[in-house]
């Protein structure tokens, strides 16, 4: 074995006694560094329990401070992500005026997918709030750090931010503001309300006026501790209102006096608290989408040089299993509820040989925490029951929650699953997930045709023990597997579907964002038009013509003969506005040149409808077109929502397009379009309800695409607009966090581009501007693997000191996965600062392990950076995976120069492994590195494991390193962490490939190297960079 020449930063000898030492210095090292990080878990898990009960609140208010999910046409990476640099020391200079985004320690919540708030709003970017620098000068700000008590932080605002007008905080003061408040957003005359009132049976207020209120009270009152504002949901009267904000307020109280006086850096702040002169967190809007009709318009904007809407189309992207479980899985025993078939019979089987116990139910008791609901989309009111009632439970305690439908295996995209209406409970799914951050939640479409009972059961097995994180998993019937996502497209050749001889239907359509779309169709293509809606025509009472707003018509109504009690006033006051806006409307099409009627009717009676249209084709001719813009809202938590909201909000939506496709069946329909909203395609919390029916009626449209080609067919989904539902207020509480708002003369005019691209997708998503979307409020997925045999028995030939070890190239494996499905949409994949802190050997009867993955806020945000930690009880193997990494440079892998062949590479202690690790074949190494053929590992046991990536050939390129460390003079040695793990090629089919190595460094103790997996035309595949080997103290140099 020749010495080596090369390279060499210290002896080439065996190491002296005394380096032994370092050993031990760096084993000590890696202690603490495990301890410190069961510290850090130990406190984001507090931090997710603040950041979760307040979060409940906003989602019930209708938190509206969140980002959409939407991405750049010409930057077709969806994610970006928030990051935590872990342990950075040091200042960042933030120039004036620019926002200092605050890090907030992620928690490590199960999750997946797309997550997002939607409808009228976005979701709330929780990671990183955005605090405004002071203008005069930079602000020295620290680099993000873990933050050792984030609780702390949340209880402790500076003392002038608790009363900035100095209100006294008793219950009494407390109860005047609010009456105040309460009298200036409604118009109430204050001798008509008082403190017993309730705020939705006696004053009306809906969650639209209670976020007004709510924030002008916060405004008054100062900041409130995250923790405890959730309580206010449950509260219904002013005055348990006013005795409990007095509550919090006096421990805000209690915490600032305990404060420093002193400056500190800037600390990570809860959602939905904002400084003195800093833009308060958007509290959201009922996010009902662009057509909601039952409250009245807001003002419109004028037209700004804001962005046009981004155009997004929801796809089935392919996607291996990432081989990990569903966290929790096996926490408890799992129920699966009946679906009446032989399937739940079979998937209990299933779970059993899994390890999973499980059990099969016809109904779920009062403790249920791990539940399957099996396809019973045929009846979404029964669903929605059973998910409420896991709701309180699940979002306290955590627990898992999976639906399994049956819509083809693609979520209904191709429009062939037959059973459309089953779409929604993907969408119930996805909402789930976000008001339950503790909880596990995971939608699943497998379809059956095709298929046995026992093929079914044995797919969703295998998704639950190994398909990852995801949440909105699709199982065709040919096997394959695959995700829903919002892609960028671009539009298509330009050709109008309405002219002036069209006959257009339309819901919603006079009132609202909806009648903004409608009004330029009217002025680009001049159809005759159909106008359905609920409000009557009537007449409004003498002497209001000088109040123009909901406020102002009160105060009149209140002065008058009649004497009502304040809901009734409001009530009043809203159908007054609602017929003006419906006669504006119609004003505008005629001028516009659109011959127009207006019917008020139910859209959902089929047996009206049909009657209202008779007339219309009579006069006009055939219907040509429907456009379904109905739709109503009831904003409440899964858990406080009732039968009768859900009820409706559903029935407007889902029976009223039914009822219209019913009545139009024989009409020659040359469009069809449907208005519905991104809560339905991302979750939003509060909306279950209108989730679930605007995914139905993406199914529904999809399947009636399928049967109609020639019809120009689309699911339109909305993000926020810049009116209708929301109003001057919400929309300033929108642009403090950031969000950007349709403005609706560019979402009028994307509706009219809809109308002229009859080959474009059926379901299609517009949002505003280049948004970056936050995925679960900046939390990281979670997933879990049991390390057992016989699916790991392959580790038997991976032994050292007799003990059979996980290897690093197993690592690669998990992390990717984990990232693969947090992300899976991006490029190649690049793994940071893989290390190795405590090796995990393969025990009976398994050790359950849990990865972790963390969203980070430095650079490699914008690459979707997730930082993964697994082990049992602290860390074990950590590293950062980052998506899109940059492109390999095929020219930088030469056969190093100087090798020697060696014919028996697994004769000696060095290279320990097995046969089935036994992979390198025509061996050749030297000091400067080394290079091998691989033999085929398309073979037993390596079949047993869903692989993201060919374990085998990294761990084939990381033996070669191990047997250039003894032509280095190293002696043997293990891998002990990787720099940079880039991998050029996922999945495993890899074909016949090599390894080569490549020299960085030696000492008496240590070497460096990189590596690479090459395919046989040289395309790199894989590269692993400064890769770092520790001699092994158990066996002397070889």
């Amino acid at each position: 074995m020749a010495t080596p020449s090369v390279r060499s930063t210290g002896s080439a000898h065996p190491a002296p006694p005394t380096e032994w030492l370092g050993l031990l210095a760096e084993a000590q090292r890696q202690s603490a560094e495990a301890h410190a990080t069961y510290q850090r878990v130990t406190a984001e898990n507090h931090q997710l329990y603040l950041r979760t009960a307040h979060a409940s609140m906003e989602a019930l208010l209708g938190a509206a401070g969140v980002r959409l999910p939407a991405v750049g046409v010409d930057d077709p990476r969806p994610w970006p992500v928030a990051e935590v640099a872990v342990g950075a020391t040091g200042a960042q200079v933030v120039p004036s005026g620019q926002p200092v985004h605050a890090p907030v320690p992620s928690g490590t919540v199960p999750g997946s997918g797309q997550p997002f708030r939607s409808g009228s709003g976005g979701d709330r970017d929780e990671a990183t709030p955005a605090v405004p620098a002071p203008p005069p000068q930079a602000t020295v700000v620290p680099s993000p750090v873990e933050a050792p008590a984030p609780g702390l932080v949340l209880l402790g605002p500076q003392p002038d931010a608790l009363r900035p007008d100095g209100l006294p905080l008793d219950a009494e003061s407390i109860g005047a503001l609010l009456l105040e408040v309460v009298a200036e957003r409604t118009g109430y005359p204050a001798d008509i309300i008082n403190l017993d009132m309730e705020l939705e049976a006696d004053l009306g207020i809906d969650s639209i006026k209670k976020v007004e209120v709510l924030s002008r009270v916060r405004q008054r009152v100062g900041e409130l501790p995250a923790a405890d504002l959730s309580e206010l949901a449950s509260l219904r009267t002013l005055r348990e209102i006013s005795v409990k904000v007095a509550q919090l307020a006096g421990q805000i109280d209690d915490a600032g006096d305990q404060a420093s006086a002193g400056p500190s850096p800037v600390s990570p702040k809860p959602p939905g608290t904002s400084a003195p002169g800093s833009p308060e967190d958007v509290d959201s809007e009922p996010a009902a989408g662009p057509e909601a009709t039952d409250a009245p318009a807001a003002e419109v904007p004028t037209a700004t040089n804001r962005p046009e809407p981004v155009r997004l189309a929801v796809r089935a992207l392919p996607l291996a299993p990432a081989g990990l479980a569903l966290a929790g899985l096996r926490d408890r025993e799992l129920l699966v509820l009946d679906d009446s078939t032989r399937v739940g019979h079979l998937l209990v089987e299933e779970l059993a040989a899994h390890g999973v116990p499980a059990r099969l139910v016809t109904g779920l008791p009062a403790e249920a925490r791990s539940v399957i609901l099996l396809d019973k989309g045929d009846d979404p009111p029964a669903v929605f029951a059973a998910v409420r009632g896991l709701a309180d439970r699940l979002s306290s305690a955590g627990g898992l929650l999976v639906t399994v439908q049956d819509t083809g295996g693609d979520f209904g995209l191709s429009g062939n699953g037959g059973r459309p209406v089953h779409g929604g409970l993907d969408a119930l799914a996805r909402t789930a997930a976000r008001e339950w951050p503790l909880a596990t939640v995971k939608a699943i479409d497998c379809a059956r045709t095709g298929r046995s009972d026992k093929q079914v059961a044995a797919a969703i097995a295998a998704e639950l023990t190994a398909g990852g994180p995801s949440i909105t998993v699709g199982l065709p019937a040919d096997g394959s597997r695959t995700v829903p996502l919002a892609c960028p497209v671009a539009p298509g050749p330009v050709e109008p579907r309405a002219d002036a001889d069209s006959v257009i239907v339309v819901t919603g359509g006079a009132r609202g964002v909806t009648a903004s779309a409608i009004r330029a169709l009217a002025a680009a293509h001049r159809p005759r038009l159909v106008l359905l809606g609920r409000t009557a025509l009537v007449e409004e009472p003498a002497g209001l013509a000088g109040a123009t707003d909901e406020a102002g018509l009160i105060r009149l109504l209140a002065t008058g003969p009649r004497q009502a009690p304040p809901a009734e006033l409001a009530a009043e006051a809203r159908r007054v506005l609602a017929v003006r806006e419906v006669r504006q409307t119609l004003r505008a099409l005629e001028d516009a040149g659109s011959p127009t009627r207006y019917l008020s009717v139910d859209t959902r009676d089929e047996v009206v409808l049909r009657d209202a249209l008779a007339e219309v084709r009579r006069d006009w001719g055939p219907i040509t077109g429907v456009v379904h813009g109905a739709g109503v809202i009831a904003d409440r938590l899964i858990g406080a929502k009732t039968d009768e909201q859900f009820a409706l909000v559903y029935s407007t939506k889902v029976d009223g397009l039914r009822a219209l496709l019913a009545a139009t069946a024989d009409d020659p329909l040359s469009l069809l379009v449907a208005f519905t909203s991104a809560s339905g395609v991302f979750g939003s919390p509060g909306q279950a309800d209108y989730a679930m029916a605007n995914t139905a009626v993406d199914h529904l449209l999809s399947a009636y695409a399928a049967a109609h080609p020639g019809c120009l067919t689309r699911s339109l989904a909305w993000g926020p607009w810049d009116g209708g539902m929301v109003t001057r207020t919400i929309a300033e509480r929108f642009r403090a966090a950031g969000v950007e708002l349709i403005e609706p003369a560019a979402g009028a005019r994307a509706f009219v581009a809809e109308l002229a691209d009859p080959g474009g997708p059926t379901r299609v998503l517009r949002a505003a501007g280049d948004v970056a979307p936050d995925v679960l409020a900046g939390q990281g997925p979670v997933a879990e693997l049991t390390l057992a045999r016989p699916q790991y028995a392959l580790l038997d030939d991976h032994r050292i000191d007799g003990a059979p070890v996980v290897p690093v190239a197993v690592l690669v494996h998990w992390f990717t996965g984990l990232a693969r499905s947090w992300r899976p949409d991006t490029g190649p994949l690049v793994l940071h600062d893989l290390r190795v802190l405590r090796r995990i050997e393969l025990q009976e009867p398994g050790e359950r392990l849990v990865l972790r993955g963390r969203t980070r806020t430095d650079e490699s945000a914008r690459r979707g950076g997730l930082t993964v930690e697994l082990g049992a009880v602290g860390a074990k193997y950590a590293g950062t995976v980052v998506a899109d990494g940059p492109p390999p440079d095929p020219h930088r892998w030469r056969t190093p120069e100087g090798l020697e062949e060696v014919p028996e590479p697994y004769d000696g202690p060095a290279l320990f492994h097995g046969p089935v690790f036994q992979v390198l074949d025509q061996v050749r190494l030297g000091a400067d590195g080394g290079v091998a053929a691989l033999r085929p590992r398309d073979v037993d046991p390596w079949l047993a494991v869903p692989w993201t990536v060919d374990v085998a050939a990294l761990d084939g390129a990381l033996q070669l390193a191990v047997g250039w460390t003894l032509r280095a003079g190293v002696g043997a040695a293990l891998p002990m962490s990787i720099r940079e793990c880039r991998i050029h090629r996922a999945g495993t089919d890899w074909g016949a490939a090599r390894v080569v190595v490549s020299a960085r460094r030696t000492d008496g103790m240590s070497a460096e190297c990189d590596a690479a997996v090459l395919a046989e035309d040289g395309t790199v595949l894989a590269e692993l960079l400064r890769v770092e080997l520790i001699r092994r103290p158990d066996l002397t140099e070889g």
